[in-house]
């Protein structure tokens, strides 16, 4: 049996009414019964005082790197990805710079050919000199390139990113990753253990 599970049995053969308890025990009867029914811990503070009340001393012993571990498993992952996307690990400016370089080649490699398509569809006189097609290149590829572009960069840019994107990730990943992983955990766990020093039913064992 937990601790948890200590107070809510001695509580509930105590046949003190929750109301008269939370008073004795002064702390808001409403803390107490979201305790009782499971919605709800009780702080360090709120399980110290019925401990007191009753006299309980029972301890709780935790292998501190077990415990440590399985925590940081859990934090981990949401934690990384959390850094990841912030400004201050730098992976939206690497990303945004190789793709805006890859883009510009690709772009101009597919605009020509689907450019030379379009105008071959659309040559309103074949008889026209050359003064006369760049001034309907002039007038006519923005306009062009404007409703065509949208279109091809949300495509090109999904391709890329499960491609090109995804190695340069794992790259940035594998440089980055250990450094904040050391720093991060070890932070993690000094708060950590901070806080369950705080439990007064918990003694940390180290190995």
């Amino acid at each position: 049996m937990n601790m948890v599970e200590v107070l809510k049995d001695v509580v509930t053969r105590s046949g003190y009414s929750l109301n008269s308890l939370a008073s004795a025990c002064d702390m808001p009867q409403p803390t107490l019964q979201r305790f009782m029914s499971g919605e709800q811990d009780l702080s360090a503070r709120n399980a110290q005082k019925l401990f007191d009340y009753f006299g309980l001393s029972v301890v709780q012993e935790v292998n501190w790197d077990d415990y440590a571990q399985e925590a940081w498993d859990e934090y981990e992952t949401e934690a990384w990805d959390e850094f990841a996307s912030s400004e201050e690990s730098g992976w939206s400016e690497c990303e945004t710079e190789a793709w805006d370089e890859f883009a510009q080649e690709a772009w101009d490699e597919f605009a020509q050919e689907a450019w030379d398509e379009y105008v071959s569809e659309n040559w309103p006189d074949p008889d026209w000199d050359a003064d006369d097609y760049n001034g309907w290149v002039s007038e006519y590829y923005g306009d062009w390139e404007k409703e065509v572009y949208p279109d091809w960069k949300t495509e090109a840019y999904q391709e890329w990113k499960k491609n090109e994107g995804a190695e340069l990730w794992q790259e940035w990943k594998g440089e980055n990753y250990p450094d904040w992983a050391a720093q991060e955990r070890a932070r993690f766990e000094e708060e950590l253990r901070a806080e369950l020093e705080e439990v007064p039913y918990v003694r940390i064992v180290d190995e």
